[in-house]
């Protein structure tokens, strides 16, 4: 019973802690518990054909001293179907980035991941979540602050006979962010800047339709394939301004920026409907300054910013 319960014991200084993991330099997890949540503050990285959603860094180690020898290794490879998308991105063609390699869902069995060997040499995971591009206009992806991207679900093999086992890291966004997976664009994806020059603070309007002060800019849609006819709505994105939610904000805070389309005011986070026809389209908008009720804005520069989101109805 002495040499039973010995040797039970050191199964279990073999197996523990096998492998720890980390997020972005964060505190280090013990990974024999399977499951990892990764915080991560998000971007969408634009690539050839594709968005990469690489604002991440998963980090793993081998600790010296939990078990094995000096030359035993742990081995992490992709389960069958390896990434199970948000609900945010269902819908959209997504899939995985590992060691350079693009690897579409479901994503194939067997890949290898990452190698950490006995010395603790710290491995960082090269595998990123993506979502492949459309050449037609698309629904854009809006993610918010706790959404959860996706379940990276990798098997740990390893050199000392023990038994494989999964784990798995759950990816949520820490930001709030939107981006569109479509090569449609709007003015060919160059800024628009809307510069309103010298401005007499006394001649502002509180309405977007009353203002004198005004900006028309020309909008031109485009599609990279040819006879693509479809409607598409276009989007505002930015933060309201304090004194009427109809108009955008600006550093100034007795100032705002209303959008007009047809000379209906478009609000932030709302949008308007127009077509494509044979791959092109168009509008021409108007950007008016407006200032707070009762207010003389002080002298001075300002800014803003937003983003025009192309879409579908």
């Amino acid at each position: 019973m002495k040499c039973l319960v010995g040797f039970l014991l050191l199964l279990l200084a073999n197996t523990a802690s096998a492998i720890h993991c980390r997020v972005n330099g964060g505190a280090w997890q013990n990974m024999d518990y399977g499951i990892m949540d990764v915080y991560v503050a998000v971007r969408a990285t634009p690539g050839d054909g594709r968005v990469m959603l690489d604002g991440y860094r998963i980090e793993c180690k081998y600790p010296p001293g939990v078990g094995g020898g000096a030359q035993d290794k742990y081995f992490l490879w992709t389960e069958q179907n390896a990434l199970s998308p948000g609900g945010v991105l269902f819908g959209h063609q997504t899939g995985l980035r590992i060691a350079g390699l693009h690897l579409d869902s479901p994503i194939p069995e067997n890949i290898h991941v990452a190698t950490m060997p006995s010395d603790g040499r710290i491995i960082t995971l090269d595998a990123y979540m993506y979502v492949n591009t459309t050449r037609v206009p698309g629904k854009y992806i809006n993610i918010r602050a706790g959404e959860r991207l996706g379940v990276l679900m990798l098997k740990r093999t390893n050199t000392i006979q023990l038994p494989w086992d999964s784990v798995s890291f759950w990816i949520h966004a820490n930001n709030s962010f939107y981006f569109q997976p479509s090569t449609c664009t709007i003015n060919n994806n160059a800024p628009i800047d809307v510069d309103f020059e010298q401005v007499d603070a006394s001649s502002l309007e509180a309405s977007p339709g009353a203002t004198p002060v005004r900006k028309v800019i020309p909008l031109r849609y485009s599609c990279p394939d040819f006879g693509i006819n479809t409607p598409i709505t276009i989007t505002l994105k930015g933060q309201r301004s304090s004194f009427n939610s109809s108009v955008l904000a600006l550093s100034n805070s007795d100032l705002g920026v209303g959008l007009l389309r047809n000379g209906s005011v478009v609000s932030p986070e709302s949008l308007y409907t127009s077509n494509i026809y044979n791959s092109a389209g168009g509008d021409d908008v108007t950007f008016a300054l407006v200032r707070r009720p009762g207010s003389l804005p002080v002298a001075g520069p300002f800014s803003g910013s937003a983003t025009l989101i192309m879409g579908v109805p």
